[in-house]
C-alpha cells in the first residue's frame, strides 16, 4: 500500500472518514447541526454519491451563519471529494428552484473528445452530471488524486468548453497535491479535468 504521508514525492492514501451518514438523512443531519453546534462550519459525509441539496439548506446556512461542507466517501469510508460553501457568499436564486446533485464522476463521456483535442491521456476527469449551471456561491472542492499523483506535484485544472471545443485554465495557476488531495474553486458545474500538462502546452497564456 502507498505510504500515508504528506511528504513531497510520495503518494498518499485517502483520508478515512469516521462518521458516514445515509444519503437520505444527510439534509436533516446538516439542518440539525446548524442549530446545535457552535462550530462555524457544519459537515456531512455520505457514501457513494452526494445528497441532493435544495435552496432551503443554503438559506438555513445563511440564517445560522454556518459554512456547509458535504463530502462523499467510497465503500471503504475513504474520502473521495468534498464541497464547501461559505454562508456569506450564497445566493440561492442562482439555483432557479432546482435541487443540486453534486455527485462527481471521475469518468467523462467527453473523454475521447478531450484526449483528441489535448493529446493527453493521463488526466483525472471531474464530471458533474446531476447539475449543470451556476452554483449558489463559489465552492471549494477537495478531490482525491493521490492514486495518480505524488504529494508536491503541480497539476492544472481545466474546463472543457463544449461550445468552442477549447480547454480553459481554471484558477489561473497550478494546484499542488497535498496529502493526496487538491483543492480548487468552482462557480458552475460542467466537465473539468486535472493533468500535469502546463497551460502553455495548450496555447494558454497565464
Amino acid at each position: 500500500a502507498d505510504k500515508i504521508t504528506s511528504d513531497s514525492g510520495v503518494k498518499s492514501a485517502p483520508s478515512k472518514i469516521t462518521s458516514v451518514e445515509k444519503k437520505a438523512d444527510a439534509i436533516s443531519v446538516l439542518e440539525n447541526k446548524m442549530t446545535t453546534t457552535s462550530l462555524p462550519r457544519v459537515e456531512v459525509i455520505t457514501q457513494g454519491s452526494a445528497p441532493e441539496m435544495n435552496a432551503g439548506v443554503f438559506e438555513s446556512a445563511k440564517k445560522n451563519n454556518k459554512d456547509i461542507t458535504f463530502g462523499v466517501a467510497d465503500e471503504n469510508d475513504n474520502l473521495l471529494y468534498s464541497w464547501t460553501f461559505q454562508y456569506d457568499n450564497l445566493d440561492t436564486s442562482k439555483m432557479n428552484g432546482k435541487t443540486m446533485d453534486l455527485s462527481i464522476s471521475f469518468a467523462s463521456e467527453k473523454k475521447k473528445e478531450i484526449e483528441e483535442l489535448t493529446g493527453q491521456t493521463n488526466g483525472v476527469y471531474i464530471s458533474i452530471a446531476g447539475y449543470h449551471g451556476e452554483l449558489p456561491g463559489p465552492a471549494t472542492v477537495k478531490t482525491y488524486v493521490g492514486d495518480q499523483y505524488k504529494n508536491g506535484d503541480t497539476v492544472y485544472l481545466y474546463y472543457y468548453n463544449e461550445e468552442t471545443k477549447k480547454v480553459e485554465l481554471i484558477g489561473g495557476k497550478g494546484l499542488v497535491v497535498n496529502g493526496g488531495y487538491v483543492e480548487y474553486t468552482l462557480t458552475h458545474c460542467s466537465t473539468y479535468f486535472i493533468t500535469t500538462n502546463t497551460p502553455d502546452s495548450y496555447g494558454i497564456d497565464t
